[in-house]
């Protein structure tokens, strides 16, 4: 949902992406958070689709890890 409201209010789909993950994180004082790196926390979802081009594909969850 936050994704699509991004792009909705303008934003291109990967920087809707951006926002909700990495760039949040930075905006927070968390500078790790929505990052992969060797070594660091994660959890994981693949979705059906490209959430890049099309942000509805954050909705097709195929698996969690």
């Amino acid at each position: 949902w936050e994704v699509e409201s991004l792009v909705a209010a303008g934003l291109e789909p990967w920087e809707g992406l951006a926002a909700a993950t990495w760039r949040g994180g930075q905006l927070l004082g968390e500078p790790d958070a929505g990052t992969i790196r060797d070594g660091g926390p994660a959890d994981f979802f693949l979705v059906h689709g490209d959430p890049l081009s099309d942000p509805t594909a954050l909705w097709r969850v195929w698996k969690v890890a």
